[in-house]
């Protein structure tokens, strides 16, 4: 990943700006049905720590650390995924690896609710993303600390 940033640095103009999304390295996803009653929550999605996901989250402190960006923005998530299916929603949960389990409990308590849902119901899995904006500093071959020009933030 670390790679991959310094291409893109690379790339850019000076002070030119990279938008870094990753999902969070730590979190539950939560599983609800929504139907025309509302939203019912259902439980939590067991999920091991993903090293690809950690790797990643550390290359961009790295680069930042580093002095070849500036982090200008870093902001924190959350979003929906929704399903018509329950085939659909095992697919997903599937796809993850490492794969995603259902709490203890969540499955009963999903199947009771899919059961006994209303016409156009969804599952939803609630997820967390992190944004991060980085700014490729205008010279990142000098010392972080002889950098202060470069320090400036943009609102959030």
């Amino acid at each position: 990943m670390v790679d991959a940033l310094e291409a893109v640095r690379r790339a850019l103009r000076p002070r030119g700006l990279v938008f870094d999304l990753q999902p969070e390295a730590t979190y539950l996803p939560t599983v609800a049905v929504r139907d025309s009653r509302g939203r019912r929550s259902i439980g939590v999605i067991e999920r091991e720590p993903d090293e690809d996901v950690i790797a990643a989250h550390e290359a961009r402190e790295r680069v930042v650390r580093d002095g070849r960006f500036v982090q200008v923005a870093s902001l924190r998530r959350t979003y929906t995924t929704r399903f018509t299916s329950l085939s659909d929603f095992e697919a997903d949960r599937r796809s993850h690896t490492p794969v995603w389990r259902l709490a203890r409990g969540v499955r009963p308590r999903l199947m009771d609710a899919w059961r006994t849902r209303r016409d156009g119901a969804v599952i939803e899995t609630t997820r967390r993303m992190t944004i991060s904006v980085l700014r490729k500093r205008v010279d990142s071959s000098l010392p972080a600390r002889d950098r202060s020009d470069d320090e400036e933030r943009i609102p959030t």
